[in-house]
């Protein structure tokens, strides 16, 4: 599910609301930093979740000259499904794609003054950063705010003194000129070999979570969760399901470098959120399914 649409699924969680009212309270408890959200997305979010059962209409009103509003509540349905998400993605770690990473594994480019100098400045914004979240966790302690709900701040604040800890490292070895800022290596071997992946080193993580992964899930080195035993039917019955979606609503969803097909007459458009949400669901299906076989897990015998 988008994330746009778990934090819609929040907000209604607690109170029946309008989009723009999720709107406003995200900007006052400073969660657009958790999740990119406008008045457009929300709006969006909401009347996906009606569509999907998650959400249904509230009630409709007009306060002075401002436009209708309608306001809408959380279904059973819709709740069972955030928590079955939140549920999901506090289990299972997400592969994310930080800015940061990208820029460090790139930054040989650079020359190492300008690399200093950069990540220099980069530590003096987390410090602003860390300032703003203590101000605001000190004024959710004066409101009487539990701290289960500012749990997200703490994790923040965490991270980034993690980032400032690895920056401030950086910055003393490149200061004892620790790290040799050049490639001594011929043009034919940087050819053949090339610079490190910046994602070497995922393979031990995922080994080290699998091994203490109580829900049986193991992982691979190609970033695939391999499904346990049983679960390729799922997998199966996903692409069933989406293949048989296409051919009901008329729309194709057209893998590789082929052009979407034209829609029949009549048929019903869907969005492009929708479509890239179907085709999210069938490349994981199928990914689990190449996993299995890969790994030749047997399926269950009852």
């Amino acid at each position: 599910m988008p994330m746009i649409r778990v934090a819609a699924l929040g907000f209604l969680a607690e109170r029946p609301m309008h989009a723009y009212e999720m709107y406003q309270l995200a900007l006052k408890r400073g969660e657009d930093r958790v999740v990119n959200v406008s008045p457009g997305s929300l709006y969006r979010a909401v009347y996906a979740l009606e569509d999907r059962g998650y959400a249904a209409e509230f009630e409709t009103f007009r306060r002075g000259p401002r436009p209708e509003r309608t306001t809408f509540e959380i279904t059973q349905a819709g709740r069972e499904a955030y928590e079955r998400e939140l549920q999901h993605m506090v289990e299972l770690p997400a592969e994310e794609y930080p800015e940061y990473i990208l820029a460090i594994s790139g930054m040989h480019a650079l020359a190492a003054d300008v690399v200093h100098e950069a990540v220099a400045r980069r530590n003096r914004h987390l410090t602003a950063e860390i300032e703003a979240i203590d101000e605001a966790t000190r004024e959710a302690d004066e409101r009487g705010v539990p701290e289960m709900y500012v749990l997200h701040r703490q994790f923040r604040r965490h991270m980034i003194c993690a980032e400032m800890d690895w920056n401030g490292q950086l910055l003393a070895r490149l200061d004892a000129r620790d790290i040799p800022w050049h490639d001594d290596r011929s043009p034919e071997e940087r050819a053949r070999n090339g610079p490190a992946s910046p994602h070497v080193g995922t393979r031990s993580g995922r080994r080290r979570m699998a091994a203490g992964d109580a829900s049986g899930r193991r992982f691979r080195s190609d970033n695939v969760p391999v499904p346990p035993p049983g679960e390729t039917a799922v997998a199966r019955g996903t692409l069933d399901r989406a293949s048989h979606e296409r051919r009901v609503s008329g729309v194709a969803i057209v893998e590789d470098t082929r052009e979407r097909q034209a829609e029949p007459a009549g048929a019903t458009r869907e969005s492009t959120e929708e479509l890239e949400e179907r085709a999210q669901r069938e490349a994981e299906a199928r990914a689990w399914l190449g996993s299995a076989a890969r790994t030749q897990l047997p399926e269950p015998t009852n």
